[in-house]
C-alpha cells in the first residue's frame, strides 16, 4: 500500500496513493490506519 503523510502547520494530511481503493486494499488502508493513529496519539477536535 502507497500513501504519504505531509504535515501542515500541526495537521498531518494522509493521502493514500493508490489507483483504486477497493475491497482488495480496505482491510490494509484499515489496518494501516489504525496503527499510525495509536502511534502518532492521534486525537479528536
Amino acid at each position: 500500500m502507497n500513501y504519504t503523510i505531509n504535515k501542515i502547520d500541526g495537521i498531518s494530511v494522509f493521502t493514500l496513493d493508490e489507483i483504486r481503493l477497493d475491497a482488495n486494499i480496505s482491510g490494509l488502508v484499515k489496518g494501516e490506519f489504525t496503527s499510525m493513529v495509536k502511534e502518532n496519539s492521534v486525537r479528536k477536535w
